[in-house]
């Protein structure tokens, strides 16, 4: 979807800076927009539209409000404004806030850094690297073709 890359493409740095408030900097860790994860949740909102949506949403209501406006931009805005701007935005579109939350908590705790500071041992479902052999459908031949045994409630 073309406006969505655009869109998102626009908004970057609100997106960016919402990301680091959510999630900020801790120790040597930088805040979730500021390690570029960023186009991670780009291909959240691609897979998913209903994130794509509520970004939309948050990001537009941003915009509108008015102390955002007369300081130029959210991100002009000091980082106490910032926060009590997001709880307001949290009240007002808590579905949408949600996902939001939801979503960068995705993209964040799947980074390797982010995995090794916590120190989260994820160990492969096939450690020695064996491959699983595809599906064969044909199992299925005989058992598709049995009628089912149960009445359909609509005959």
């Amino acid at each position: 979807m073309i406006e969505e890359k655009q869109f998102l493409e626009n908004k970057h740095p609100i997106l960016i800076k919402i990301m680091d408030l959510i999630v900020p900097a801790i120790d040597d860790l930088p805040g979730a927009g500021s390690m570029g994860l960023l186009n991670e949740l780009k291909i959240l909102c691609k897979k998913y539209p209903k994130i794509y949506f509520s970004i939309r949403r948050i990001i537009n209501s941003i915009e509108i409000d008015p102390i955002s406006r007369a300081n130029g931009s959210f991100i002009f805005l000091d980082i106490d404004r910032q926060i009590e701007t997001l709880k307001i935005i949290e009240l007002n579109l808590s579905d949408d806030f949600s996902i939001l939350i939801n979503a960068i908590y995705s993209v964040y705790y799947m980074n390797k850094d982010v995995k090794k500071r916590i120190n989260w041992k994820y160990n492969s479902i096939q450690p020695q690297g064996f491959e699983i052999l595809p599906w064969d459908e044909s199992i299925l031949v005989e058992i598709k073709k049995i009628k089912p045994f149960w009445k359909n409630p609509d005959n």
